[in-house]
C-alpha cells in the first residue's frame, strides 16, 4: 500500500511542527492517530489543508474554558505514521516519545493481525449489515483484526467492492 502525504514547503513544515509541539496528540486508538484540537478556526483550516483532511467542530458541551467553539483535525493509520516520521526530528522529547510508542504499537499490530480474506470481509459485512446484532468490537474479536479495520470495512473505506456474504449481486442494492 502506497499512501503519499502532501509535500509542503520547509517554512510550512517548521510552522506545523511548532504548532503541533504545543497542540497535538500523537497516539494510538487501535491505529496510529495524530489529532489537533483548538478554537482558532483559521489555524485549524490551515492545518487541515496541509494534512489534506477535513476539520470538524467539537460538540458544544466540549467548548474551551472561555466558551469558544473548538475544532479538530485527525489523521490515522499509514498517513499518520508518515506524518509522524516527517515531523519526528522537529519534535521535543515528549512528542518524540508519543510518536515512538504509537509506531511501536503499530508494528506489533502488523505482526499480530493477519490479512483478511475476501470471504472474511464479506462475512463481516453480512453479519453487521444483514444479520445485525453484532457490534464492531465483537466482529473484530471474531475475525482477529483491529476495531479500526472493521470500521473501515463497514464504512467502505476499505474493500468497498466486496459485497456482504450470502447476497447475490442483484439483491445488493435492494
Amino acid at each position: 500500500m502506497n499512501i503519499d502525504i502532501k509535500e509542503i514547503s520547509i517554512q510550512d513544515l517548521y510552522w506545523l511542527a511548532g504548532l503541533l509541539e504545543g497542540e497535538v496528540w500523537f497516539g494510538w486508538k487501535g491505529t496510529p492517530v495524530v489529532t489537533i484540537q483548538m478554537s482558532d478556526l483559521d489555524i485549524i483550516q490551515r492545518v487541515a489543508s496541509m494534512l489534506e483532511r477535513k476539520y470538524y467542530p467539537v460538540r458544544k458541551d466540549k467548548r474551551n474554558k472561555k466558551g469558544r467553539q473548538m475544532y479538530h483535525v485527525s489523521i490515522s493509520s499509514i498517513a499518520a505514521i508518515k506524518w509522524m516520521d516527517k515531523l519526528y526530528p522537529l519534535m521535543g522529547e515528549r512528542r518524540q516519545k508519543q510518536i515512538k510508542n504509537a509506531k511501536l504499537k503499530f508494528r506489533k499490530q502488523l505482526q499480530v493481525i493477519p490479512r483478511l480474506q475476501v470471504n472474511q470481509i464479506a462475512k463481516i459485512k453480512y453479519l453487521y449489515q444483514v444479520v445485525g446484532g453484532y457490534t464492531q468490537q465483537q466482529l473484530s474479536q471474531m475475525f482477529g483484526t483491529s476495531l479500526a479495520t472493521v470500521g473501515r470495512i463497514l464504512r467502505e473505506e476499505r474493500y468497498a467492492i466486496v459485497k456482504p456474504w450470502g447476497k447475490r449481486i442483484g439483491e445488493y442494492n435492494k
